[in-house]
This record gives structure tokens, sequence and C-alpha cells, in this order.
């Protein structure tokens, strides 16, 4: 039976997320005649919860690494195990609404997907939601778009075979290859999912450090320009999450009180990225989300 859709989904660190993330992906994969990817290295502590889910559910694929990596290089194994001619891709700790499925199969553009709302409630959940999603809180705009968020996106199969996701698929690098090509991207509001991430304040802090890091390693461009720009860093970021959290008045007491934490993560970015133009990535990019 051909498969008609695959959804991918990178499992790092999911102990806590992972079967639930899992049950919402395979109920809306079985009603559209599609597949659901789980690409996780075999020594993470959240494979064996995947590995006893797909021992049941058919549907579910397992693509097992070898070694240790990070979410970009999960997202590109699971990406070259698809085999639909369309590949949505997801992260570890979403839950998908009713008919997210087929509204992503049949809306517009060559690139489709919705907003990021926030479901794990606490002081470090929504200081780490702001840092993360604030390019995508509710309610997005419906229409033509030139981004999508990294777990809440759908593509036309043929835009993914690309050499220049060899090293990991990072999606803004990515999207904005595809901008370049002429691929149409479209955001559709009703198409929001929730992300109910785990992790705690500290290791949450060294997992902004090492993706600023990772960030500023493998920017193009003049390195010494990117270091004269750094002490602006951190009041650019600040500065961009208030006016998206506020533009959209989205939970704004939460984005007041939890400011405080939301800047060391925007500080632990900065460090990160300073690093990475100094030093290079190291092995920021295979040891982050």
């Amino acid at each position: 039976m051909e498969v008609t859709v695959s959804i991918v989904i990178p499992v790092r660190l999911a102990q806590a997320t992972i079967r639930a993330t899992l049950q919402s992906a395979i109920a809306q994969a079985r009603e559209a005649g599609g597949e659901v990817i789980a690409a996780v290295w075999s020594g993470d502590p959240s494979f064996e919860i995947v590995k006893s889910m797909a021992e049941s559910e058919s549907i579910l694929r397992v693509i097992a690494a070898e070694q240790r990596c990070g979410v970009p290089q999960l997202r590109r194994d699971g990406v070259r195990a698809a085999r639909a001619p369309q590949v949505v891709i997801t992260e570890d700790h979403c839950i998908f609404p009713g008919g997210w499925l087929a509204g992503l199969l049949a809306a517009e553009g060559d690139v489709r997907g919705g907003g990021v709302r926030n479901g794990r409630r606490g002081y470090a959940g929504w200081a780490q939601f702001f840092t993360r999603y604030n390019a995508f809180l509710p309610p997005v705009g419906k229409g033509p778009a030139r981004h999508l968020p990294g777990n809440n996106a759908c593509y036309l199969s043929h835009l993914l075979e690309s050499r220049s996701i060899d090293e990991g698929f990072w999606e803004a690098e990515f999207n904005r290859e595809l901008l370049h090509r002429g691929a149409r991207f479209f955001m559709d509001p009703a198409l929001t999912v929730e992300q109910r991430q785990q992790r705690d304040w500290l290791e949450f802090v060294w997992l902004r450090y090492r993706h600023g890091r990772c960030y500023g390693g493998r920017r193009g461009g003049s390195r010494l320009g990117g270091l004269l720009r750094a002490p602006l860093i951190p009041a650019i970021l600040l500065l961009r999450n208030a006016r998206a959290a506020f533009g959209k008045r989205y939970h704004r007491g939460w984005f007041i009180v939890t400011t405080p934490l939301l800047f060391v993560y925007i500080l632990a970015w900065s460090a990160g990225e300073i690093a990475g133009y100094l030093s290079g990535p190291g092995d920021s990019c295979r040891n982050t989300d």
C-alpha cells in the first residue's frame, strides 16, 4: 500500500513526552494512510520507549542512529528514510489537534505549517517557550510566509533532496535555501500544535549555549563582523521576544514575570554565539535540540 505522508520525529531525551507525541502522531497518520518515523540514537534514554511502541504499531518505523547526535542529524536521518510524497517534520514533545495532518496535506503552497502554543505550564516552561518559539506565537496569520517552525511543517518530498542537509537539517537555513529556489511557504493558524518539552532551567541554559555556539560556528560571512555586533545580541533578542509577545497579546503576564529567566537564556545563547565566532562550533551541533 502506498504511503501518503511521512511524519518525521527526531527523538532526544524525551522520556517524559515521547509516548504521548507518538500516540498523537500515529492516530493522525493512520487516518491519512501515512507512516511515522522516529529517529533516535540507540543509546538515548527514550530509545526503549520508542522501540516498544514500534513493536505494536506497524506504521511506526524506528531509525536508530549508532552514534550520539543532535536533533538536526536525527531530523536529517528521518527525512532521508521517508517514503511518501509529502514529509511532515515535528518534534518529540508535541501534541497535534484534530484535523492537523489533513489540514497540512490540503493547505496551499510547497511548504505548509502553523503556529506553536505552550502546553508546559510553570515558570521555566513559559520562559523556555518564549525563548524558542517567539516567532510562531498564536495566532499566526493565514497566508504566505517566509519561515515555518521546525516542529510544524510539511514539505513536498522532492524539496528535501538536497546535499545541504548532509551535516544536519537546520530548518532556518534550509528554509532560506528553499525560498531562494522559489518554494512557496504557507501558514495557517488552524494548524497550530502544542509543545510540551521538558527541560529543567539549568539544562536549558546549557542547551541554549550549545545552540548559540553551533549557530555562531556555522554562520557564514565575517566572524570579525559577528564579534563586533556581539554586544548587541542580548538586547536585540530580548526586544524581538517582547515585540512578539506583546504584538500577539499572547500570555503577556507570563512573559513579564519570566523575563529574568528568559534573559538568562538569551545571555547563554549570546555567549555561545560569541564562542562559535571565536573557536568554531566544536561538538555543539551534535549535542543540541
